[in-house]
């Protein structure tokens, strides 16, 4: 050790890397291997502690996280993806509308971020279509964004099998015309009819979609989830040059708390 950890630093530590050994050793990583609901359970609440941004730092540079963090983020997007596709199935015997949907256990923090995205974004320009890359089999964001924006909603998910119950589960759902879903990669799609472009945090050629916004049209704005603090144990935060290559500047941004994981990056093309 570098240092003496406080007991809290000790909990977020022991925490997240007993969470990486389980995560290494089960071969199911979805909701039905209830080890992995209760390690990943665990881990986002301890995650969500309030430290200082000095304690965030030593943590998350501490040598023996930092050799875990990479393997680590790699586990946690297979887990996220695992629990999206099997709450997509589920909920497309179960549910009839998007108040069937409440229960899901991140709902708040998906509304939560939603309603943050809305309240930057009103004040930026007017919005009244919007693209959401990389929206999942679970598409909760697109489903909110529709009723709290009153905007369209376009769907991307380049993963052929994402898109499919994504767009099943919305079909199965009430009210939901606004919503189109299509498989497209984002850094081919057309966003000449966007106001804005949503990219989920775990979209990895953020750079080309970037680019391809900025070729198809240069007006829209662009957003990209990232993560701040303790939250970046579980998300890659959004660097600036991933930005800055094409052209584009920050121009607000919205904070996580204990009830968000998630900040949101606000960009536009630099003039």
């Amino acid at each position: 050790m570098l240092y003496t950890m406080t007991a809290i630093e000790q909990h977020i530590f022991d925490t997240y890397q007993k969470a990486y050994h389980t995560l290494q050793h089960e071969t199911d990583l979805s909701p039905k291997n209830p080890v992995i609901n209760q390690t990943l359970s665990q881990l986002v609440f301890t995650l969500t502690m309030p430290v200082d941004q000095k304690v965030t730092d030593q943590i998350i540079e501490h040598p023996e996280i930092k050799a875990i963090r990479k393997s680590m983020l790699s586990l946690l997007a297979q887990a996220e993806s695992e629990m999206e596709k099997y709450y997509a199935m589920h909920y497309l015997t179960t549910a009839r509308s998007i108040n069937d949907l409440t229960h899901f256990m991140y709902w708040n923090n998906y509304i939560n971020l939603v309603q943050k995205e809305w309240e930057i974004s009103q004040n930026i320009t007017e919005v009244n279509r919007i693209t959401m890359i990389g929206s999942g089999p679970l598409p909760l964001s697109a489903l909110m964004m529709t009723k709290t924006w009153n905007a369209e909603v376009r769907c991307l998910d380049i993963d052929p099998f994402s898109h499919l119950l994504g767009e099943q589960l919305l079909m199965s759902l009430q009210g939901n015309d606004e919503i189109l879903h299509e498989q497209e990669d984002g850094a081919r799609a057309d966003y000449s009819s966007d106001d804005l472009v949503l990219i989920a945090s775990l979209v990895p050629n953020k750079e080309d979609i970037l680019q391809q916004i900025k070729n198809t049209n240069p007006k829209a704005m662009a957003a990209i989830r990232s993560a701040d603090g303790l939250y970046q144990l579980l998300y890659d935060p959004v660097q600036p040059e991933v930005y800055k290559k094409s052209g584009y500047q920050l121009i607000r941004r919205t904070e996580a708390d204990s009830s968000v994981i998630n900040s949101t990056l606000f960009l536009q093309q630099e003039k």
